[in-house]
Formats: C-alpha cells, sequence, structure tokens
C-alpha cells in the first residue's frame, strides 16, 4: 500500500487569507501591508521568525494563524491573518506500460498522488492469473519462467472520500 504525504507551502509576502486545500501550493500573506521593518512573525505551527518574507510548511489539516508583529519601539504595529487548511481532493493515477528481467526496471507497480493502492491483478495472455498483490511485481523474482511479452493487468485503488476506483492496462515484459 503506498501512501503520499501532501505538504501545503505558504509563502509569506504578499496577500491573502482564507480557505486552503493541502492541494494549494502557495499561500501569500502581506508583509508590507503592516508597515515597516524590522518584522517578527509568530506562527501558530509554533514557528517564530524575525525576516521580512518567510515559508511555512503545513503537513496536517486544520485551523492556523499567522501573526506579524512590525516597528519599533513605541510604534509597534501587528496584524494577526487566519486560514484553514483542509483535505485535499484532487488525485492522478499513472501506470508503467513496462517491466524488464533484467536492469533497471525490474519492479512493476503503479503510483500516483492522493490514492491508496489496495491490490493489483496480473494476467498472462491466456487469462491465467500470474500475481495478485498490494506490492510491487517483479517478473524475475517471483516466477522466473515469465515469457517476454504483453501482460494484461487490473488495479483497485482508493481516491479521496473512499471512492474505490479500477483500471484495467496492458504490461509489456521486456528483456
Amino acid at each position: 500500500m503506498i501512501r503520499l504525504l501532501t505538504l501545503l507551502l505558504i509563502i509569506i509576502t504578499s496577500s491573502a487569507s482564507g480557505q486552503y486545500s493541502l492541494c494549494d501550493s502557495v499561500i501569500r500573506i502581506p508583509a508590507s501591508a503592516i508597515g515597516q521593518p524590522p518584522f517578527f512573525w509568530d506562527v501558530s505551527t509554533g514557528q517564530t521568525e524575525d525576516e521580512t518574507d518567510i515559508f511555512i510548511v503545513i503537513r496536517e489539516v486544520g485551523d492556523y494563524s499567522v501573526t506579524l508583529i512590525s516597528g519599533t519601539p513605541g510604534c509597534v504595529l501587528s496584524t494577526v491573518e487566519r486560514f484553514s487548511v483542509d483535505t485535499c481532493n484532487d488525485w492522478t493515477f499513472w501506470m508503467p506500460n513496462a517491466v524488464t528481467l533484467r536492469g533497471v526496471n525490474r519492479d512493476w507497480f503503479p503510483v500516483g498522488h492522493n490514492i491508496v493502492i489496495d491490490s493489483v491483478m496480473i494476467f498472462d495472455r491466456w487469462g491465467l492469473e500470474m500475481y495478485v498483490g498490494s506490492t510491487a511485481w517483479s517478473p524475475s523474482d517471483k516466477s522466473p519462467n515469465v515469457p517476454i511479452g504483453v501482460y494484461a493487468c487490473k488495479v483497485f485503488f482508493t481516491i479521496p472520500g473512499k471512492i474505490k476506483r479500477e483500471v484495467y492496462g496492458r504490461i509489456t515484459v521486456i528483456n
């Protein structure tokens, strides 16, 4: 089973706030809107910085806030930006179309973003089951008598929302 961790990178330089998902690559929050340096950032993730621009990596769903304090003693300004991060519903699926008996690409397994591979089935040209599992298929390791040729496959996977999908394809075994 493959589980991919998605990160949300927040670059704090210009205006934005509100609702985001782990699919969003960049959220921008203004530093220049509050005043002049020196700046001090306090992020609800526990991160603090004293730079003009900062980078924040969000690893989990939740509500966050960023506080920016600006100015000199006697003249301090502050602002708070609040935002929420929810799950990512975008997903991709990619299935290689070849595997080798020798060399670099000896293992075959489908991959994707924000999916879980539940199981893989591989069949020979007569429809006989060659492999069933949830790990990579290595034709040279599992069965030394796998001939060069084209094999049918069926992949079962789960996308966000616990929706089950299945995909059919072909794998070419080369020497």
